[in-house]
Protein backbone atom coordinates (compact mmCIF):
# COMPACT_ATOMS: atom_id res chain seq x y z
CA UNK A 1 0.00 0.00 0.00
CA UNK A 2 3.32 2.37 0.47
CA UNK A 3 4.55 2.76 -2.73
CA UNK A 4 1.33 2.43 -5.44
CA UNK A 5 -2.26 2.63 -4.15
CA UNK A 6 -4.54 -0.32 -5.81
CA UNK A 7 -7.49 0.88 -7.78
CA UNK A 8 -10.99 0.87 -6.72
CA UNK A 9 -12.01 -2.38 -8.01
CA UNK A 10 -9.14 -3.73 -6.51
CA UNK A 11 -9.73 -2.42 -3.45
CA UNK A 12 -13.61 -3.35 -3.52
CA UNK A 13 -12.62 -6.99 -4.46
CA UNK A 14 -10.55 -7.24 -1.27
CA UNK A 15 -13.49 -6.39 0.64
CA UNK A 16 -15.71 -8.63 -0.91
CA UNK A 17 -13.85 -11.40 -0.45
CA UNK A 18 -13.12 -10.09 3.23
CA UNK A 19 -17.21 -9.68 4.01
CA UNK A 20 -17.02 -13.66 2.21
CA UNK A 21 -14.79 -14.66 5.01
CA UNK A 22 -11.84 -15.76 3.14
CA UNK A 23 -8.30 -16.05 5.00
CA UNK A 24 -5.89 -13.78 4.16
CA UNK A 25 -3.58 -16.05 2.57
CA UNK A 26 -6.69 -16.94 0.39
CA UNK A 27 -6.86 -13.44 -0.89
CA UNK A 28 -3.43 -12.84 -1.30
CA UNK A 29 -3.58 -15.99 -3.49
CA UNK A 30 -6.47 -14.67 -5.55
CA UNK A 31 -5.88 -11.40 -6.11
CA UNK A 32 -1.32 -11.61 -5.80
CA UNK A 33 -1.29 -8.85 -3.44
CA UNK A 34 1.10 -9.07 -0.42
CA UNK A 35 -0.27 -10.32 3.21
CA UNK A 36 0.46 -6.99 4.69
CA UNK A 37 -0.93 -4.81 1.83
CA UNK A 38 -4.23 -6.84 2.43
CA UNK A 39 -3.76 -6.14 6.82
CA UNK A 40 -3.18 -2.82 5.99
CA UNK A 41 -6.66 -2.08 3.76
CA UNK A 42 -8.46 -5.05 6.52
CA UNK A 43 -6.79 -2.08 9.28
CA UNK A 44 -8.68 0.31 7.29
CA UNK A 45 -11.96 -0.66 6.66
CA UNK A 46 -11.86 -1.53 10.38
CA UNK A 47 -11.11 2.01 11.40
CA UNK A 48 -14.35 2.81 9.78
CA UNK A 49 -16.73 1.60 12.04
CA UNK A 50 -18.75 0.48 9.68
CA UNK A 51 -19.38 -3.22 8.50
CA UNK A 52 -17.93 -5.08 5.27
CA UNK A 53 -21.39 -4.68 3.75
CA UNK A 54 -22.08 -0.78 4.89
CA UNK A 55 -18.44 -0.20 2.65
CA UNK A 56 -19.58 -1.92 -0.05
CA UNK A 57 -22.76 0.09 -0.73
CA UNK A 58 -20.64 3.27 -0.66
CA UNK A 59 -19.24 4.90 -3.83
CA UNK A 60 -15.77 4.96 -5.04
CA UNK A 61 -15.30 8.29 -3.83
CA UNK A 62 -16.92 7.67 -0.86
CA UNK A 63 -14.80 4.50 0.21
CA UNK A 64 -11.42 6.49 -0.82
CA UNK A 65 -12.01 8.33 1.92
CA UNK A 66 -11.80 5.86 4.86
CA UNK A 67 -8.93 3.97 2.28
CA UNK A 68 -6.97 6.86 1.24
CA UNK A 69 -7.69 9.43 4.36
CA UNK A 70 -5.09 11.72 2.27
CA UNK A 71 -7.54 11.86 -0.72
CA UNK A 72 -10.60 12.73 1.61
CA UNK A 73 -8.99 16.27 2.17
CA UNK A 74 -8.64 17.23 -1.68
CA UNK A 75 -12.04 18.65 -2.76
CA UNK A 76 -13.53 16.80 -5.91
CA UNK A 77 -13.74 18.90 -9.03
CA UNK A 78 -17.00 19.92 -10.37
CA UNK A 79 -16.88 18.14 -13.39
CA UNK A 80 -16.09 14.92 -11.36
CA UNK A 81 -18.98 15.19 -8.97
CA UNK A 82 -22.09 16.17 -11.71
CA UNK A 83 -20.73 13.34 -13.82
CA UNK A 84 -20.92 11.07 -10.51
CA UNK A 85 -24.02 12.13 -10.00
CA UNK A 86 -25.07 10.87 -14.02
CA UNK A 87 -23.63 7.86 -14.11
CA UNK A 88 -26.41 5.92 -13.09
CA UNK A 89 -28.48 7.69 -15.66
CA UNK A 90 -25.89 6.96 -18.56
CA UNK A 91 -25.42 3.31 -17.62
CA UNK A 92 -29.20 2.90 -17.68
CA UNK A 93 -29.66 4.99 -20.81
CA UNK A 94 -27.10 2.89 -22.13
CA UNK A 95 -29.20 -0.45 -22.25
CA UNK A 96 -31.66 1.19 -24.21
CA UNK A 97 -31.56 0.44 -28.42
CA UNK A 98 -29.32 2.50 -30.41
CA UNK A 99 -27.98 4.93 -27.35
CA UNK A 100 -24.13 4.74 -27.84
CA UNK A 101 -21.60 6.14 -25.45
CA UNK A 102 -20.65 8.82 -27.90
CA UNK A 103 -24.30 9.78 -28.10
CA UNK A 104 -24.45 9.80 -24.35
CA UNK A 105 -20.93 11.91 -24.06
CA UNK A 106 -22.54 14.75 -26.13
CA UNK A 107 -25.12 15.38 -24.09
CA UNK A 108 -22.94 15.45 -21.41
CA UNK A 109 -20.52 17.96 -23.13
CA UNK A 110 -23.79 19.80 -24.06
CA UNK A 111 -24.46 19.99 -20.37
CA UNK A 112 -20.89 20.16 -18.97
CA UNK A 113 -18.97 22.29 -22.11
CA UNK A 114 -15.82 22.16 -19.85
CA UNK A 115 -16.42 18.38 -18.68
CA UNK A 116 -14.01 15.20 -19.26
CA UNK A 117 -13.06 14.25 -22.85
CA UNK A 118 -14.74 11.11 -24.99
CA UNK A 119 -11.82 8.92 -23.60
CA UNK A 120 -12.50 9.78 -20.31
CA UNK A 121 -16.24 10.13 -20.14
CA UNK A 122 -15.93 6.03 -21.44
CA UNK A 123 -13.30 5.29 -18.83
CA UNK A 124 -15.22 6.56 -15.83
CA UNK A 125 -18.50 4.92 -17.04
CA UNK A 126 -17.09 1.41 -17.77
CA UNK A 127 -15.78 1.68 -14.02
CA UNK A 128 -19.23 1.97 -12.76
CA UNK A 129 -20.38 -1.08 -15.13
CA UNK A 130 -17.97 -3.19 -13.60
CA UNK A 131 -19.20 -2.28 -10.05
CA UNK A 132 -22.73 -2.65 -11.25
CA UNK A 133 -21.97 -5.73 -12.89
CA UNK A 134 -19.41 -8.09 -11.82
CA UNK A 135 -17.71 -10.16 -14.92
CA UNK A 136 -17.65 -14.16 -14.30
CA UNK A 137 -15.01 -15.38 -16.70
CA UNK A 138 -15.29 -19.34 -17.62
CA UNK A 139 -13.31 -21.87 -19.37
CA UNK A 140 -15.05 -24.72 -21.72
CA UNK A 141 -13.39 -27.57 -23.27
CA UNK A 142 -13.40 -26.81 -26.71
CA UNK A 143 -16.55 -28.42 -27.92
CA UNK A 144 -18.13 -29.54 -25.26
CA UNK A 145 -20.75 -26.75 -25.37
CA UNK A 146 -22.84 -25.51 -27.82
CA UNK A 147 -24.43 -21.70 -27.02
CA UNK A 148 -27.38 -20.27 -29.19
CA UNK A 149 -28.78 -17.06 -29.02
CA UNK A 150 -30.88 -14.75 -31.15
CA UNK A 151 -28.63 -12.00 -32.23
CA UNK A 152 -30.28 -8.10 -31.84
CA UNK A 153 -33.54 -6.96 -33.90
CA UNK A 154 -35.29 -9.33 -36.24
CA UNK A 155 -34.27 -8.83 -39.99
CA UNK A 156 -36.83 -8.73 -42.58
CA UNK A 157 -37.55 -8.84 -46.52
CA UNK A 158 -40.08 -7.89 -48.77
CA UNK A 159 -42.20 -10.56 -50.41
CA UNK A 160 -42.14 -9.70 -54.34
CA UNK A 161 -45.51 -10.89 -55.45
CA UNK A 162 -47.87 -10.08 -52.30
CA UNK A 163 -45.47 -6.55 -51.07
CA UNK A 164 -45.69 -8.38 -47.66
CA UNK A 165 -42.52 -7.78 -44.93
CA UNK A 166 -41.43 -11.03 -43.42
CA UNK A 167 -39.24 -10.78 -40.65
CA UNK A 168 -36.85 -13.10 -39.97
CA UNK A 169 -35.03 -13.70 -36.59
CA UNK A 170 -31.02 -14.12 -36.21
CA UNK A 171 -29.78 -16.99 -34.73
CA UNK A 172 -26.10 -17.40 -33.62
CA UNK A 173 -24.35 -20.43 -32.59
CA UNK A 174 -20.51 -20.77 -30.92
CA UNK A 175 -18.47 -22.82 -29.44
CA UNK A 176 -16.90 -21.30 -26.61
Amino acid sequence: MANKPKSMLQVRRILQLLTGGNSMREICRQKGISRNTINAYARCFEGSGRSYEELLQLSDTELAIFVYPRESLKELSARRKYLEDHLDYYYKELKRNGVTRELLWREYRQKQPEGYSYSQFCELLSQYRYKKQPVYHNTYTPGEILEIDFAGKKLHYIERESGKVIECPVLVCTFP
